[in-house]
C-alpha cells in the first residue's frame, strides 16, 4: 500500500510577486492592484491582500503578462562623475547606460543608494524590487563610508563639528544631523582628504556638512554601504553581487530575504524526499513533497536574519 502526502505550494502576497518581476516597488505594485490593473487568472484582484501561488496563477498588469525572471540581477557599479542616478528622464548619461543593453533588456532596474550627478562611487543597481524596497526602506540603517577631499586646512576642531553633527538646510528646512564618524584626517595645506561615514542619508548632505565648517567639497566618493565596499572595481565599470554580498545586505533590512539566483536554479522547483519503511506484512511508501526551493532558501537563510 502507497499513501502519498503533498503539501501545498507557498503562496505569496500579489504585490510581493510583481515586486520580485521588477515591474513596480512593492507600493506602487499595491497602488495597481487598488487601481484595478492587475487580474489574476482573468479575474481583477481588488484587494493588497491577494495571495497567488507563482507556479499557477496567471498574472496581468494592464493585459500585459506578468512573470518572474529565470533569476535577478544583483550589481555593484562604480558610478562615475556626469551621471545621474536615475533610470528614467531625459537623454542626459545616466547611471544605467553604463550597463550593457544585452543584460538588462526587459528588466526594469532599481536604483539603491542613489548618488550625486557630480559623486562617485558604490551605488547598487538590481531588477529586484522586493529586494530594493526593503533595502531602502528607514529601517535600513546601513552606514555608508565616503573618500572626501576639501578646500584648506581642515583641523581637528572642524573634524570634530563634523562628528558631532552640524546644523544644515536640506531642501529648505533646517537640519541638525547625526553623529558622523570622520578618520583619515591628512591635508597637504591646500586641500584636505578623510574618510566619513553616516548612518542617514539626506540629499547632498556631505557637501552641506563639509561647507558649514568652511571646507567646501572638491571630490566626493563612496566606497562602502553596509559591508559592500567598492574595492579595486575601476570608474565605469561593475560586477554582479555573489550571495554572500546580497545576503549581508539585508541582514538588518526589514522582512525576509527574496530568493536568488542560484540557489533556487540548484534547487529546482520543488525537493523531494522519499522515506521507506518496512512492517510486518506491509510496506509504507511516503513520498513528501517539500515546500518550494524559495522557501527552503528561507528557512536555510534564518540564522542570517536579524
Amino acid at each position: 500500500m502507497c499513501y502519498t502526502f503533498s503539501f501545498p505550494m507557498e503562496q505569496v502576497r500579489l504585490a510581493k510577486f510583481i515586486a520580485q518581476t521588477g515591474y513596480a516597488a512593492r507600493r506602487k505594485a499595491e497602488e495597481l492592484i487598488l487601481a484595478g490593473g492587475v487580474t489574476v487568472n482573468g479575474n481583477p484582484a481588488t484587494t493588497v491582500t491577494t495571495f497567488i501561488n507563482p507556479d499557477v496563477d496567471r498574472v496581468e498588469i494592464f493585459g500585459q503578462p506578468c512573470t518572474k525572471p529565470e533569476h535577478n540581477l544583483y550589481i555593484a557599479l562604480h558610478k562615475p562623475s556626469g551621471y545621474l542616478s536615475t533610470t528614467t528622464g531625459d537623454s542626459r548619461k545616466k547611471v544605467p547606460d553604463l550597463l550593457p543593453k544585452e543584460a538588462t533588456e526587459g528588466r526594469r532596474l532599481f536604483l539603491v543608494g542613489r548618488l550625486d550627478k557630480e559623486t562617485e562611487g558604490l551605488i547598487v543597481l538590481t531588477d529586484d524590487g522586493d529586494f530594493a524596497q526593503r533595502l531602502m526602506h528607514p529601517s535600513f540603517e546601513k552606514e555608508k563610508e565616503y573618500e572626501v577631499i576639501v578646500r584648506g586646512r581642515m583641523d581637528e576642531k572642524a573634524a570634530t563639528t563634523l562628528r558631532n553633527g552640524v546644523d544644515i538646510i536640506v531642501e529648505g528646512k533646517p537640519y541638525h544631523t547625526y553623529p558622523a564618524k570622520v578618520e583619515h584626517l591628512t591635508s597637504d595645506g591646500k586641500t584636505s582628504r578623510f574618510h566619513i561615514t553616516l548612518g542617514e542619508g539626506k540629499k547632498r548632505q556631505i557637501r552641506l556638512m563639509c561647507a558649514a565648517v568652511g571646507h567646501p567639497v572638491r571630490y566626493l566618493r563612496r566606497v562602502r554601504i553596509g559591508s559592500l565596499e567598492l574595492g579595486d572595481l575601476p570608474l565605469g565599470k561593475y560586477r554582479l553581487l555573489s550571495e554572500q554580498e546580497r545576503q549581508g545586505l539585508m541582514k538588518n533590512a526589514a522582512g525576509r530575504l527574496p530568493p536568488s539566483f542560484p540557489q533556487s536554479f540548484l534547487c529546482q522547483k520543488y525537493c523531494t524526499f522519499f522515506c521507506t519503511a518496512l512492517v510486518p506484512c506491509s510496506v509504507f511508501s511516503l513520498s513528501v513533497v517539500c515546500f518550494s526551493a524559495r522557501f527552503q532558501h528561507g528557512m536555510l537563510s534564518r540564522t542570517s536574519e536579524p
